[in-house]
């Protein structure tokens, strides 16, 4: 019987699922957090599984339900910092580093191995890690996505409105509307250059590796070549389950 595994990245909004046979991923789930029981009983009706990760930034307890109806499926590795991992750590506060981040880490490792890499994940956060050509990860950054700009913006003036889209792509805005959507887009933007030269001029060249929810707004105003995946983060998860087992 071909082997077929499950990797789940559960969070308090989305889960986000794929199985994996004979060592490809398959088709990216995306679905609402409060669903995921419901959804996960449908999908693994009719299968067996070989091995499960589960990776939760949920509640404890949406966590422990899920877990316990996992358990009962197959073999699980719980994501945690007490994971092996597949490059060395150099973070000061590894109990502190985001589940998402580790996963990240460890595609770049395994798709570009012995190569410097910077993974940038475009989501409710921007996060920057930098793996070296070593196989070090020794840290990055994390600053706002385009809708805490958004809402941090209209929280502290009351005269500037917030956006439920990033939708406008053009400098100099012509009203004040525009003025706040161009700047938070150009902001994003600029910033995602100025990481990648920084890195650069410290590691020399590297791979560019982009994911996140809200990475396609963003993609095609990069300059340098990157290699943009969705399925990133799952990847990564695939790779640590892998390396667990």
């Amino acid at each position: 019987m071909e082997r077929l595994d499950l990797i789940i990245d559960l969070g308090n909004s989305y889960v986000k699922f794929c199985f994996a046979k004979l060592g490809v991923l398959g088709k990216k789930h995306s679905n609402p957090s409060h669903e995921v029981l419901l959804i996960l009983k449908k999908e693994l009706e009719k299968v067996k599984l070989d091995s499960i990760i589960l990776s939760s930034t949920a509640s404890e307890e949406q966590t422990k339900l899920v877990l316990g109806f996992l358990e009962s499926k197959g073999n699980v590795h719980y994501l945690s910092h007490k994971s092996k991992l597949i490059f060395e750590m150099a973070y000061q506060t590894p109990e502190t580093l985001g589940l998402d981040r580790i996963a990240n880490i460890t595609a770049a490792a395994a798709i570009f191995p012995g190569v410097s890499s910077l993974v940038i994940d475009i989501g409710t956060c921007v996060t920057y890690d930098i793996l070296t050509d070593g196989n070090i990860y020794c840290g990055g950054a994390i600053t706002p996505g385009w809708r805490m700009r958004f809402k941090s913006m209209n929280d502290y003036s009351a005269r500037l409105p917030s956006f439920e889209m990033l939708d406008y792509k053009t400098f100099p805005g012509k009203s004040t509307e525009d003025s706040l959507k161009s700047g938070v887009f150009y902001g994003i933007l600029g910033e995602i250059h100025q990481f990648i030269n920084e890195t650069e001029q410290s590691f020399g060249e590297v791979k560019v590796l982009i994911t996140g929810g809200d990475a396609f707004h963003f993609v095609g105003g990069i300059k340098k070549t990157i290699f943009a995946n969705p399925k990133l983060t799952l990847k990564g998860l695939y790779e640590i389950l892998k390396h667990n087992n």
